[in-house]
């Protein structure tokens, strides 16, 4: 998806349909880089499910069911929000703590940014480390006490290299 200006500030206005939402899937350490580089200030902070606004509506029932027992024992990941508290990415796990109690608090990693330009550079964010990851080489080593050498380390290298490629998988 590419969010535009104009499209961005629609979504303030209006809201965009959940399938056109920025969905971030990837390590927050990769968007911390990627906004250290690009100069943006962040926090990581939490924050309670009040001080929080949801800027889409559509929630899958089933999701934010199975989210309730991780959040009551406080095992998500941070909540993506704007300076402002907008939520950009993590709805479900919003919706699951605010069913919980709305003065549970949640993990949150805060963009110092307003919201349509918080949800365009992570739009950026997104794309850049797609194209990133597609990109690498992934090697693979695999450390440990091979002396003798048996069948139950054969086994892992097989693994290992059906999914890492026969060429970038190394055994130490």
């Amino acid at each position: 998806m590419n969010l535009s200006s104009q499209v961005a500030e629609k979504l303030l206005y209006e809201g965009l349909e959940r399938k056109d939402m920025p969905q971030y899937e990837n390590k927050l350490e990769d968007l911390k880089t990627y906004l250290d580089d690009k100069g943006i200030l962040y926090t990581e902070e939490k924050a309670h499910c009040s001080q929080l606004s949801p800027i889409q509506d559509e929630f899958l029932k089933n999701k934010v069911k199975g989210l309730k027992p991780k959040i009551s024992k406080g095992n998500i990941s941070n909540l993506i929000v704007s300076k402002d508290y907008d939520i950009l990415d993590g709805h479900h796990r919003w919706k699951a703590g605010e069913n919980i109690s709305k003065n549970i608090k949640l993990p949150i990693f805060r963009i110092h940014l307003p919201t349509h330009k918080s949800f365009v550079i992570l739009d950026e964010a997104i794309k850049f480390m797609e194209k990133n990851l597609d990109d690498k080489n992934i090697i693979t080593v695999y450390p440990g006490r091979f002396q003798p050498f048996h069948r139950g380390h054969f086994n892992t290298l097989s693994l290992l290299r059906d999914r890492f490629g026969r060429n970038d998988t190394y055994i130490a």
